[in-house]
């Protein structure tokens, strides 16, 4: 009979409204609080896995120019680069010693340009085409061409010369036409391909490296062991060290995942803003609380007194607000839980973030379980030990 008539008070006195866009406000907290240590979790996500491919090159500067050996790595870079403890593999990439042009023979598309190619052993390979292997003799060869070459096109060629725009599955079934030939012309090869797949990993065109250790043995006009361009597995592409030891040789990384490594700082500054948001969101969420109580038995002041005056002990009005409210917010936080939960789930499947090398983990992480079940627990201490107070207040008041 008193939790009836404590229920009937207590919903009267703060109205129907009022209690829904109070736990809507608190709704809202909680998940971005949630939202921003999920966040942070896949930036640590990133740092630390998946993403582990940077392509590095020599800084071209002015005493490099009029000697093309200059930008290449010599064998003791190389070995040095083996040595450091940031990489878990270093390979030189091959490049074509030889002249190419590719042309389009599509009277819709009459593109044509000069080309050159690279190649890296296929577990380096972020995409491998169908029907990748080449063998001498082979009339028909499938290239590798970066992601970024396709957005250039359509939003650069084709808009500018009135061209089709080309989704990737259209592109892949242009026909292409190439010729290689020697430093002077004397001698050439002709043959067909078409664009296998893009890469994100990469920013050259690759072709299958048997193709091109017989095209280079064939057509090159120089035969040089020297790399200008290294391909490296980083165990932390964001490495403050890594990217310092870098910078001291005076190399850097443009392409694959290289582009996070120069985002290292940036990183960490929104790491380090996060985490002052996420405190202030819950200082708010926690003042939205206890705010929310206080209404509440500011509201039924007047019923308080009478039930206290009735005999109600403090203790059981106490427990039935606790009762009412704990359940909700036990609600409200596994509720932000599974929004996270379900947005993490799809950002984990997204193609496009796929296509990107932005590899995700599927759940949430558990920092954000961790904060869920943290802030119920504040919140019960809180909640016990306002709503103690303002009912002994109240009641005496």
């Amino acid at each position: 009979m008193l939790n009836r008539l404590l229920k009937k008070i207590i919903s009267t006195s703060i109205g129907r409204v009022n209690f829904i866009l109070a736990i809507t406000g608190l709704f809202v907290s909680v998940l971005l609080i949630l939202a921003a240590l999920q966040i942070r979790y896949n930036f640590r996500s990133l740092q630390k896995g998946g993403n582990q491919y940077l392509v590095i090159t020599k800084r071209i500067t002015n005493a490099m120019m009029g000697d093309v050996s200059k930008s290449s790595f010599t064998a003791e870079e190389i070995a040095d680069l083996r040595a450091q403890p940031y990489f878990d593999s270093v390979q030189p990439m091959k490049s074509s010693l030889f002249k190419v042009k590719m042309d389009i023979p599509l009277n819709s598309l009459p593109l044509n340009t000069d080309l050159f190619f690279e190649a890296v052993p296929d577990t380096y390979l972020d995409v491998k085409p169908d029907k990748w292997e080449w063998q001498p003799g082979d009339q028909h060869i499938s290239i590798l061409a970066p992601r970024f070459l396709l957005d250039l096109y359509n939003y650069g060629i084709a808009i500018g010369q009135r061209f089709p725009q080309l989704s990737e599955e259209s592109a892949k079934v242009i026909p292409l036409n190439f010729r290689i030939s020697n430093f002077d012309g004397t001698s050439t090869f002709d043959f067909k391909g078409n664009i296998g797949g893009f890469s994100s990993r990469f920013g050259s065109v690759l072709v299958p490296e048997s193709f091109l250790d017989w095209a280079n043995q064939r057509f090159g006009f120089k035969q040089s062991g020297a790399a200008a361009r290294m391909v490296v597995k980083a165990k932390n592409p964001t490495s403050g060290d890594m990217n310092r030891y870098l910078k001291s040789k005076g190399w850097e990384s443009d392409y694959g995942v290289g582009r996070f490594s120069k985002w290292g700082y940036i990183v960490r500054f929104v790491e380090t803003l996060i985490t002052i948001i996420g405190a202030l969101l819950f200082g708010f969420a926690l003042l939205v609380f206890i705010m929310f109580i206080q209404l509440t038995i500011t509201h039924a002041k007047t019923e308080i007194q009478l039930l206290h005056t009735l005999g109600a002990a403090p203790k059981q009005l106490r427990n039935f607000l606790m009762k009412r409210l704990m359940p909700v917010y036990l609600l409200i936080i596994a509720g932000a839980l599974l929004v996270i939960a379900a947005g993490q789930i799809l950002l984990s499947q997204s193609a496009a973030l796929k296509a990107q090398e932005i590899i995700l983990p599927p759940w949430p992480g558990p920092s954000v379980i961790i904060c869920a079940l943290a802030l119920m627990a504040i919140l019960w201490l809180f909640n016990y030990s306002t709503i103690k107070k303002q009912i002994k207040r109240t009641a005496q008041g």
